[in-house]
């Protein structure tokens, strides 16, 4: 099993990376490649059956969550650097839960 460090270097220093992803900020990426790793190992731990390759959850899922650093909420926007386009004028609660 790699580490999730090693995963990190391997995965940013791939040639085969799209452009969109190159030029995304860099914790992002990292929290996404963290994270997979975490999925995968606590899969494979609790004894469930994992494929060669990963697989994106089911549209059903009614429940998702999204992670942000404190530091990404800035001027009333998530990511200003990135989400220049979209204002968010207030952060709202899910009325589901």
């Amino acid at each position: 099993m790699i580490s999730k460090y090693d995963l990190r270097k391997v995965v940013l220093n791939s040639e085969s990376l799209p452009d969109w992803i190159k030029e995304s900020p860099y914790h992002l990426k990292v929290n996404a490649i963290y994270d997979a790793n975490a999925a995968f190992k606590t899969s494979r731990k609790s004894g469930t059956k994992q494929p060669i390759c990963g697989k994106f959850r089911s549209v059903r899922d009614r429940i998702q969550s999204i992670k942000f650093r404190v530091e990404d909420f800035k001027k009333g926007t998530w990511l200003p650097s990135v989400m220049f386009m979209i204002k968010y004028p207030s952060i709202r609660t899910n009325s589901y839960y």
